[in-house]
């Protein structure tokens, strides 16, 4: 029953229920490497350098398909569980534990190459690298505040409205975030600790499968709880609908996955095609 911060990678597996894995993957694989590119073209990085990050991020992304149907079938037993018409919590709870043991290694590779890409830069083009991240998390949170935050809730206003959800429904929900905002409160500052604790683990040259490994066990409660939360959430919120209204959701969901199915897709053969020229 909660939104947590969604640069929290630890359970970012339990996030997406319904698009699927490979879509995804390629999708965001596409944004990140124009945020990197636009950002590292800032650091005056040289052309050994940019060849070093290229491969490192090429890795990254083979690494980020191992498991592919593995996380596909994850998430499509999640997704049945969110919308069974009641809650199994100790069966959801068990996926959950399934999950987290089952695509540790996924995370550990994503940090093991931010490692590595750190170590290509230099120090001062690390300090430059951690100023640029840090005045573009200010831009964010700034707009957080501001007019995008109304925009994105016009967008959420629009979705219940394509739902013709009744003032019921939408009180029920609004209940529903309320709680979750509650019950996340203290998770979620624990797993802002770990994300700065991981941040400062890759950027040190201690770093280590074995530590990272150390720090990420610290908190499998704290994920277990986030992910639980956030899953039952889902769960109440998708049983507020009527069977029409839910048809209706599985059917916009259904096309948003053949959107990004086409975006990846599309974004795949750019970047083979840029490979090849």
């Amino acid at each position: 029953m909660f939104t947590l911060n969604k640069t929290i990678t630890a359970i970012a597996l339990c996030s997406s229920l319904v698009l699927s894995s490979n879509a995804l993957a390629k999708s965001q694989h596409g944004e990140h490497m124009q945020k990197m590119k636009r950002m590292f073209s800032q650091l005056s990085v040289t052309d050994t350098q940019k060849q070093d990050i290229r491969q490192i991020m090429k890795q990254g992304f083979a690494d980020s398909k191992v498991n592919m149907l593995d996380k596909k079938a994850f998430k499509a037993e999640l997704g049945a569980l969110v919308r069974s018409s009641t809650w199994d919590a100790e069966a959801v709870e068990a996926l959950l534990v399934q999950g987290q043991t089952q695509f540790a290694p996924n995370k550990l590779s994503q940090a093991q190459n931010k490692h590595a890409v750190w170590n290509v830069l230099t120090p001062e083009q690390q300090a430059q690298l951690i100023q640029l991240k840090e005045e573009r998390k200010a831009k964010q949170d700034a707009a957080t505040d501001g007019p995008k935050k109304g925009k994105k809730n016009k967008k959420k206003g629009k979705k219940g409205g394509k739902l013709n959800l009744t003032d019921a429904q939408k009180e029920s929900m609004a209940a529903i975030r309320n709680a979750a905002k509650t019950d996340a409160a203290a998770v979620k500052e624990r797993l802002k600790a770990f994300k700065l604790a991981e941040k400062s683990l890759i950027q040190s040259p201690d770093f280590s499968a074995e530590a990272w490994t150390s720090l990420h066990s610290q908190y499998q409660n704290d994920f277990l709880a986030a992910a639980l939360i956030k899953t039952k959430a889902k769960h109440d919120s998708w049983n507020v609908l009527t069977p029409e209204q839910q048809a209706k959701a599985a059917a916009k969901k259904a096309k948003e996955k053949k959107r990004a199915a086409k975006k990846g897709s599309k974004g795949e053969r750019k970047n083979k095609q840029k490979r090849e020229g």
